[in-house]
């Protein structure tokens, strides 16, 4: 395969991705992209092993940092509503370099991400630019806690952690910020009639199985085709070992050759 880099910008955005391209174009997962970003204070290289299996299984793939996060560039993130706003729309714009590159048009579109990279895909789906094609969203890492499944999230040892990791973000995309929103962007969602799968492992402390099974059943009563995962060994902090469960699932449900 061969990997190539670009800079992808949105308004007030720019950040950097990563573009994984195989090299047998006449695989019949070639006609298939997939568009992955990582979580909160993290980066791209969070979700590598998930673009390299699907390269290797003969999938283009892009992935990208999210706007504001350190470890991925030093570019800003400048303001929270933009960022919450319009951070979802780098899918498309991953999409769009993706096809300029390879001068296809797909027949699918897979989306996905780690924590809240994962929301983002969620949101993603409904990208009027996307309504014509077939997609599907890989979330791993995801919940809709309440408050009984956030006792982890409650004690020193994760405060002080978090408080050393959201210096790893621009500092309008503070903890305080970004966790209440996401709550309240899950309980307005719309989206429907999608095929969204769920990955969380059963020693994600940060997560938990019943805040995923939370998700699940909320996105599933707005009507979407909803399945769900939960691997033995997949902690909050190793999203790199999802990329076997993501493949899996993908072939199972024959949207993959």
């Amino acid at each position: 395969m061969e990997i190539k880099k670009a800079v992808i910008n949105l308004g007030n955005f720019s950040v950097n991705s990563l573009f994984f391209i195989p090299a047998a174009k006449t695989n019949p997962n070639f006609n298939k992209y997939a568009i992955f970003t990582h979580g909160y204070t993290s980066h791209k290289g969070d979700v590598v092993t998930w673009a390299h299996r699907m390269a290797f299984a003969g999938l283009p793939c892009a992935i990208f940092d999210l706007p504001g996060h350190y470890l991925g560039s030093f570019n800003e993130a400048l303001d929270f509503n933009e960022f919450t706003s319009n951070s979802h729309l780098l899918f498309l714009k991953a999409f769009e370099h993706l096809q300029s590159l390879l001068q296809l048009t797909p027949e699918l579109i897979i989306l996905g991400g780690h924590s809240l990279g994962s929301y983002f895909s969620i949101m993603a789906l409904d990208i009027p630019e996307f309504a014509n094609f077939k997609r599907c969203a890989t979330c791993v890492g995801t919940t809709y806690a309440k408050k009984e499944d956030t006792i982890f999230l409650e004690s020193d040892f994760y405060r002080n952690t978090l408080k050393l990791r959201e210096q790893l973000v621009s500092p309008c995309l503070r903890a305080d910020q970004i966790f209440p929103w996401i709550k309240e962007r899950i309980s307005l969602l719309s989206t429907q009639n999608h095929k969204i799968h769920l990955i969380t492992g059963e020693d994600d402390i940060v997560v938990t199985k019943q805040g995923t099974m939370n998700l699940y059943h909320h996105l599933k009563n707005l009507g979407n085709d909803m399945t769900f995962n939960f691997p033995k060994t997949l902690p909050h902090h190793r999203p790199e070992l999802a990329a076997s469960f993501i493949y899996s699932y993908l072939k199972k449900e024959k949207l993959i050759n």
